[in-house]
């Protein structure tokens, strides 16, 4: 009969388990043995039970994703993020400091000496000449800037505002005789502009003009 005795084929399981061979095959091969040595007791007919091999699971986990915010832009969010722009102080909010009140024709001047002064008023009457200006009553604003600091001034970002007495806004208007001044303005400098909003008639002298700049964060204050 081919193979042996049963018990001649237990003493080369018992051989194999012992062999070094066998130990550097792993684990599993390992457990194998050992099974198969269990199972030939003295006495016993050989059974052969072999114990599966040990597979390798392929994981299903996937990255864990961000939270979606509702709303957000998530090109934003992955978008590389750059040298944060420096302030801008166009518009008076946080971190604004509002001057005194002058009155037209005295200077209203910044912490770091950007001066403006409101030389006249006078209303006028706007034409509207392209799509979506508005004809009607309004006043023109005159000012002269001068830098009085020690560094150029951006003239485009001067903003002007105004509003009625009782803080009524009024809209600017891009119709003349608005001369809006333009470039650096250097220190020691002067320049000009003409300012137009969008009011009834008989406010010109008693409106409220707000002077803005890029290089400060002070808010110019002219009560008529």
């Amino acid at each position: 009969m081919s193979g042996g005795s049963p018990r001649n084929r237990c003493a080369r399981h018992r051989e194999r388990h012992r062999n070094p061979l066998v130990r550097a095959a792993g684990p599993g091969a390992a457990l194998t043995a050992l099974v198969l040595v269990a199972a030939c007791s003295p006495g016993d007919s050989v059974a052969t039970v072999a114990a599966p091999a040990p597979t390798a699971v392929p994981s299903t986990a996937t990255p864990s994703a961000a939270p979606v915010v509702p709303g957000a832009d998530p090109l934003a969010a992955a978008a590389p993020r750059g040298k944060p722009s420096p302030p801008r102080y166009a518009v008076p909010g946080a971190g604004s400091r509002r001057r005194a009140a002058v009155p037209p024709g005295r200077e209203a001047v910044t912490a770091e000496g950007f001066a403006a002064r409101v030389t006249s008023t006078e209303e006028v009457q706007l034409t509207a000449l392209n799509p979506g200006e508005v004809a009607g009553p309004g006043v023109a604003v005159h000012i002269d800037f001068r830098n009085g600091s020690t560094s150029p001034v951006d003239l485009d970002g001067v903003t002007v505002t105004a509003s009625t007495r009782n803080g009524t806004p009024a809209p600017g208007s891009d119709v003349p005789p608005q001369s809006l001044p333009t470039g650096l303005l250097q220190p020691g400098g002067t320049a000009t502009g003409t300012y137009v909003f969008q009011l009834a008639r008989g406010n010109a002298r008693t409106m409220i003009v707000e002077i803005t700049t890029i290089s400060s964060p002070d808010v110019l204050v002219v009560r008529g």
